[in-house]
């Protein structure tokens, strides 16, 4: 009898994956991706305990600022952090961009305090893309889906080129084209990069706060 029962619960399982997976829909997003600079220095000079308060003391101000731009936090791995709109939260108010010079202010609000701390202050690279990509079907031990798609690998490329074109936050075009006109940003094109394992170009800018020196 508990065989009978263990197969049965086996099989509502898949039936019950497969439902899932059935209903789970593209979805068109943002994504902004951060990484602070020289962080395996940082990690050797602080030590275990102190980096990561100091990078816990970052991603919080990165999450109080995601919340204000109504944006989430999707994952932090090791030093980076990857932010996700949905795709007409990312554009109101030019949140996904808005967002990033959010963080970058209040960083450097509260740079004495970092120096004091920890000796130093978060200085960090970003790039913002987007996209269709498909999440998964929610996961047991998981809430939120994780999504799969070309838009990630990109996005993550863009981030490397910041530090080839000596850039802070890199957009991709079809990001920028879609912000309202405003005068609080000002893009500087790049031009046509190719992106390391993709086949096509892709047109960037870097984008830089109107108040940047």
């Amino acid at each position: 009898m508990n065989l009978i029962n263990n197969l049965k619960a086996v099989i509502l399982s898949i039936a019950d994956f497969f439902r899932r997976s059935s209903e789970v829909l593209e979805e068109d997003r943002v994504f902004l991706f951060l990484d602070i600079n020289s962080s395996t220095e940082s990690a050797e000079r602080l030590g275990n305990r102190e980096y990561s308060r100091y990078l816990n003391r970052f991603f919080e101000q990165v999450e109080d600022a995601a919340y204000s731009c109504n944006g989430e936090i999707y994952e932090c791995v090791g030093d980076e952090v990857v932010l996700s709109w949905e795709k007409n939260d990312a554009y109101n108010q030019q949140n996904c961009i808005r967002c990033f010079f959010m963080i970058k202010d209040d960083v450097a609000a509260h740079k004495s305090l970092y120096i004091r701390e920890f000796g130093q202050m978060p200085v960090f690279k970003g790039s913002i893309h987007g996209g269709k990509v498909m999440p998964t079907a929610p996961l047991i031990y998981r809430e939120k889906p994780v999504y799969h798609g070309h838009v990630l690998n990109v996005t993550s490329r863009l981030q490397e080129l910041c530090y080839q074109y000596g850039q802070e936050l890199i957009v991709s075009l079809n990001v920028w084209e879609k912000i309202p006109v405003n005068k609080s940003y000002r893009a500087f094109a790049i031009g046509l990069v190719k992106i390391r394992g993709s086949a096509f170009p892709l047109e960037i800018f870097g984008v830089k706060s109107v108040q940047a020196k």
